[in-house]
């Protein structure tokens, strides 16, 4: 019999089982912890779960679990899932009437993809709990040895939330003279990560969510509580509604997410360009280190010399407001006096990474319109198509008569700051145009948010060929702190940049997961002083903890 058990268990549970990624308010310890609290509700659905329950030839028990199946589904996005529930283990006539804990634990595994009805989901439970129960000998701890999962020591084997229905009637006890009443017990201890527990009775449903509190917040689970009540209720009254459709927020809650976290408003200089924002950061901290780079510093004034300078020469070959200039510069202290003189010049800049095949360049350069290409290195004339090619060097900035002509009168925050191309991974490489007001709307929002300030130093590590490299350029330049401008070399080297971060004081810092694993895996073990930022790419919960702890 056992092998039979065994067998069918082995086929159901057999391989990489998914792990329920509950989403989780603090990062998830090393090693699991049993602290935990509980959550209580009452819901006057006894009758209504019980009536459903006869009209699709299920259990309340089934029904119940359908509806937290679903809310798990909802919660976490998944489709597999697996969810653990205690039986008594006195399927034999002859452990009726011994004394002694029998219970087993079985694993009850739905698949809810396709989005179907509720009424599917608990024709899907329904199939799986007779399956299980009719399997159901099984010691749990033989399973768990013969299966032998993957051991992650912050979290329980083959499931993580477990649901326990108590329908059991107690019986009434009497004493004279006494007046007797059942009171909850919160344990302070949570065996999984999350168990749903309810008890059925004539009043309604008393249910209990016991939580891990290494994990949840007590609101998390308040909310978690209501939106099974809701769930479940509108399952019972629509079981045709897809449970994608099926609520599980209250009108109030709706409001709050749709409008009131919608009210984005904010005022911002909707009016002024990228470059007049650094402008005015020139007048009033004009001594302060702006710009670091492996081969020189900039103060302000002197970057602003030097754009201007440069911005002189970009008028003189026709550069006005939105004509297109190509950037094509190594990672060096010429690299953000170009891209600003473009804008003062009036123009918009198209970054091309030194490292892009020069067939691409072209493409972009001709797709763009461009009239003027910035370069510092060698350039096959063949391959501009009538640009002119600039060489850019380490100019003084000028003298004060010449730069006083700097200012393009015509330039508006309509006009464009620059021209980003996208990977092309889906076709032939598009050029996003993208205006001085959207940028500033950007850095105005980033600057509230992240608080950067004069003495503040941000290591840029990301091309400027990608579009994000615009915050890192010049967040830190309307803000009147320091741009650290990472090599090529050091952009893909995990201990060169811990090394930048230590000697320059660096404590600001973005980049994709990618970069931050590389720095996790080169030995780096943080730095107290630094806000780590992430994008680009998908960040895993994994890789978020590490960067937390």
């Amino acid at each position: 019999m056992f092998e039979r058990q065994l067998s069918y268990w082995k086929q159901q549970l057999g391989g990489e089982l998914p792990v329920l990624d509950l989403p989780i308010d603090r990062p998830r310890p090393a090693r699991q912890t049993f602290g935990g609290a509980t959550h209580r509700f009452h819901a006057d659905l006894t009758g209504a779960v019980r009536a459903l329950s006869r009209r699709h030839d299920a259990t309340p028990f089934m029904t119940l679990v359908a509806a937290f199946q679903a809310l798990l589904h909802r919660w976490c996005g998944q489709d597999d899932i697996l969810v653990g529930t205690p039986t008594a283990g006195r399927t034999h006539p002859e452990t009726e009437p011994l004394i002694g804990a029998f219970i087993n634990t079985l694993v009850l595994r739905t698949d809810l993809s396709g989005d179907p009805s509720f009424a599917e989901v608990l024709s899907r439970l329904r199939a799986v709990a007779l399956a299980a129960y009719a399997h159901q000998d099984l010691p749990f701890e033989k399973l768990v040895a013969e299966l032998r999962p993957q051991r992650d020591l912050s979290r329980t084997p083959i499931f993580q939330v477990m649901f326990i229905l108590q329908n059991t009637p107690l019986p009434s006890v009497q004493l004279p003279e006494l007046s007797l009443q059942l009171l909850p017990l919160d344990r302070g201890a949570a065996q999984f990560e999350l168990t749903l527990i309810v008890t059925e009775s004539e009043d309604g449903l008393e249910g209990a969510f016991e939580y891990n509190t290494d994990l949840f917040e007590a609101s998390t689970i308040e909310r978690l509580a209501g939106a099974y009540q809701l769930l479940l209720a509108d399952a019972i009254a629509h079981p045709e509604q897809r449970i994608s459709r099926l609520s599980v927020m209250t009108e109030v809650e709706r409001h709050y997410l749709v409008s009131r976290l919608n009210e984005t408003r904010a005022d911002y200089p909707r009016d002024a360009c990228v470059h007049e924002l650094f402008e005015a950061q020139v007048a009033q901290t004009p001594d302060a280190v702006a710009v670091i780079a492996a081969d020189g510093t900039l103060t302000y004034r002197e970057l602003d010399r030097r754009a201007g300078a440069l911005a002189l020469d970009l008028r003189d070959l026709g550069v006005g407001p939105d004509v297109r200039v190509g950037v094509c510069l190594e990672r060096s202290v010429d690299l953000v006096p170009a891209l600003l003189a473009v804008q003062k010049a009036g123009g918009a800049y198209v970054p091309i990474d030194p490292a892009t095949p020069q067939e691409r360049a072209r493409f972009m350069l001709r797709d763009a319109g461009a009239r003027v290409l910035l370069t510092d290195g060698p350039w096959d004339p063949g391959m501009s198509d009538g640009v002119v090619v600039h060489r850019v060097g380490k100019a003084n900035g000028g003298g004060p008569r010449r730069l006083a002509q700097v200012a393009y009168p015509g330039v508006t925050s309509e006009h464009l700051a620059y021209v980003i191309y996208t990977s092309g991974s889906t076709g032939e490489p598009k050029g996003v145009c993208i205006r001085h007001r959207a940028l500033v709307n950007l850095l105005w929002s980033m600057r509230r948010l992240l608080g950067p300030k004069a003495g503040d130093r941000l290591l840029a590590v990301t091309s400027v060929s990608f579009d994000i490299a615009a915050l890192e350029l010049y967040l830190p330049l309307i803000a009147g702190a320091t741009v650290v401008l990472a090599s090529r070399n050091m952009t893909v080297n995990s201990r060169k940049l811990q090394d930048a971060i230590a000697e320059h004081g660096v404590n600001l810092m973005q980049a994709t997961p990618a970069t931050w694993r590389m720095m996790l895996q080169g030995g780096w073990l943080g730095a107290p002083a630094l806000m780590a930022l992430c994008g680009g790419e998908p960040l895993s919960p994994e890789l978020a903890d590490q960067l937390l702890r």
